[in-house]
């Protein structure tokens, strides 16, 4: 290396450790970089549950001298200074390379991609690629280098990792950590958009729902179905969180023998989103298979019961995992240009499958899920709340276990109703659909069942107010000085039905002539009321109620401060914020409401939640620190006294 080129890889080195960690390391992955500044990277790989680690170049050139040698074996030491026998056990079925020391012994299959032979490195990457299911389209690369000659450390590297972002890996991978007991925030949530389109299927720039779903999430369940019609269908059922994506799935499902199959092995360790899917689909399905009668059978008996699974009641699992996943994809800003329906249903995609491998694990998840409840509940719900602004018709208190049973319980009631002659016929009406201690029906509250599932917060509701209703609506709003029970009919409507314009201009006027103070009665409380007006004017997009609606804040906590704490103010106003859909008039609108909090009387302690909420708030929107920078400055300064 010429004087001039070392003094320029010291400049690169000097400036890239000045960076944060997570730009450091971002810039040293890439190849290109590396190679203009002559910078070299080496690893630590580890195996097995002792955790034995090697320096990954000294590993590999061990594994390369294994292949060159007559006998197909040398050594290399680990990191403790212990020493191996690296073997190539080419007679084994199948071949691979194997490390032992003593009685110690890993066998690894991915180093045969380092094998100077063109077939066995090829033939080594398809068996794995069709075991962990890598797309075809993914493949092509990879074979034409394997075809070409055997990686260097860094392809090899970057192979196994396009391997290991894939469902089934990324599975595996959890299977093996629970088992384990080594479980962490990165094992079970993959830092990867990779894995996730991989999981969900792609999301084009601007499609919306409908969109998607005729055309990514289409082409992955058939491309599933194509891979592996058990595994593919099992996987697929992970994906239909929402009616017409399950269409799409059931116009897809594999023979009848292969459903069968699956069917049992969901009525064992299925999660409960899988179940009610498989149960949607299969009361329609069955009617013309006799054969699929008996286990469906099976599956509307556990979906039912809903027996805990690894001691934690299963609605409480999904959900908590769902937040987990969702608040660490958010807090990752890896799916930020996506949509929110599509990190949602990645999100509960991803929750689904580690259901499914803490139900095959068994034990006791008490603690994990009592974890997984709190790491990232406080992004998780600023994320929701961000979503506000696209999809407003949906809200984070929305996947708590109680919603989600109805949401799902629903689903399969619905379905039930749809085929009622069926259902009656085979003698599953009481277990489904009569009022009965122990079925379905009696452990669902109807009205919450038809509230908008978590990939619909941007459709439109259905359904007109009756007019009978609307004319009592309109006559509350109307009173001279209107009560908190005024605003009761309309704030409970907003995500059910069609509210028109006429009357949420009506609700914010009646807030002006109640000079934003509700008058209730003793003990009735003021959030709901709150809330429910916010989401009104989120879901109509009414700047002119969500406007009253901070006015109204902003009042209580200036003359009424013990009737409404700083946190129910936070939320009610990110809500009410929900009525801008452009990002401008959002942040300009989040940035009002938070300068205005943070100049309040606050105590130190809410100063403090104050200044983490806006702090997460700008990680998620980088564009809201030119609104909040001035709250953030005013909240920072309170907190430092």
């Amino acid at each position: 290396m010429s004087r001039a080129a070392k003094i320029h890889e010291a400049i690169a080195r000097k400036m890239t450790e000045s960076f944060p960690g997570s730009i450091r390391e971002a810039l040293i992955s890439g190849p290109a970089f590396r190679k203009e500044y002559g910078i070299t990277v080496d690893a630590v790989l580890s195996f097995g549950k002792s955790r034995v680690a090697f320096q990954r170049s000294a590993l590999l050139d061990a594994v390369r001298r294994t292949f060159r040698t007559r006998k197909n074996k040398s050594s290399v030491k680990d990191q403790a200074g212990q020493s191996w026998t690296v073997e190539f056990d080419k007679d084994a079925k199948p071949a691979h390379i194997l490390l032992s020391r003593h009685k110690q012994r890993i066998v690894i299959m991915s180093f045969l991609l380092l094998s100077p032979g063109k077939t066995l490195r090829l033939n080594a990457f398809r068996q794995e690629a069709d075991r962990v299911g890598l797309p075809e389209q993914d493949r092509k690369t990879w074979e034409d280098l394997l075809a070409t000659r055997a990686p260097d450390d860094d392809e090899h590297a970057a192979i196994q990792e396009d391997l290991n972002a894939t469902p089934i890996a990324v599975q595996n991978g959890i299977h093996e950590s629970l088992v384990e007991g080594s479980v962490s925030l990165h094992t079970v949530i993959p830092n990867s958009s990779t894995y996730y389109e991989r999981l969900i299927g792609a999301c084009r720039d601007g499609e919306n729902f409908d969109i998607y779903i005729a055309n990514g999430l289409r082409r992955k369940v058939q491309a599933l179905m194509a891979w592996n019609p058990v595994r593919g269908y099992r996987q697929s059922l992970l994906l239909a969180a929402q009616p017409a994506i399950n269409l799409e799935v059931a116009a897809s499902a594999p023979p009848q023998v292969q459903r069968v199959k699956v069917w049992d092995e969901l009525a064992r360790t299925g999660d409960v989103l899988s179940l009610a899917v498989a149960i949607e689909a299969g009361l329609e399905q069955a009617q013309s298979v006799p054969l699929l009668r008996e286990p469906l059978g099976r599956l509307i008996e556990a979906a039912v019961a809903a027996a805990p699974v690894a001691k934690v009641d299963p609605y409480e699992l999904l959900s908590s995992l769902i937040i987990l996943s969702y608040g660490e994809i958010a807090y990752s800003r890896l799916l930020a240009a996506k949509p929110p329906y599509w990190r949602r249903l990645a999100a509960i995609a991803h929750a689904a499958m580690m259901a499914s491998c803490i139900a095959e694990v068994g034990g006791d998840a008490t603690q994990f899920i009592d974890w997984a409840k709190s790491a990232r509940a406080q992004i998780f719900l600023l994320q929701c709340f961000v979503d506000n602004r696209e999809e407003p018709r949906w809200m984070a208190e929305m996947i708590l276990p109680g919603q989600l049973k109805n949401e799902l319980g629903g689903r399969i009631c619905s379905a039930a109703h749809a085929h009622i002659a069926f259902v009656e016929e085979c003698g599953w009406k009481s277990l489904l659909l009569d009022e009965v201690p122990g079925s379905l029906r009696s452990q669902l509250n109807l009205l919450q069942c038809f509230l908008p599932g978590p990939l619909e917060g941007a459709s439109k509701a259905a359904i007109d107010i009756p007019a009978d209703h609307l004319a009592d609506i309109r006559a509350d709003l109307a009173q001279p000085l209107p009560a908190a029970t005024s605003f009761s009919a309309v704030a409970n409507a907003a995500l059910l039905f069609r509210i028109p314009d006429d009357v949420v201009d009506l609700a914010a006027d009646a807030l002006a002539r109640a000079n934003y103070y509700l008058q209730r009665a003793d003990g009735q409380p003021l959030i709901p009321f709150l809330l429910g007006l916010a989401t009104v004017a989120a879901v109509t997009r009414s700047h002119k109620l969500a406007d009253a609606v901070c006015t109204l804040l902003r009042n209580y906590r200036r003359f009424y401060p013990s009737e409404l704490d700083v946190d129910a103010t936070f939320r009610v106003a990110l809500m009410a914020c929900g009525s801008r859909s452009l990002l401008s008039e959002w942040c300009a609108c989040v940035g009002n409401c938070m300068t205005d909090l943070a100049f309040q009387e606050l105590t130190q302690e809410e100063a403090v939640r104050l200044h983490s909420h806006v702090l997460i708030l700008c990680h998620l929107v980088p564009e809201l620190w030119a609104t909040c920078g001035q709250a953030e400055a005013a909240l920072q300064a309170l907190i430092s006294r």
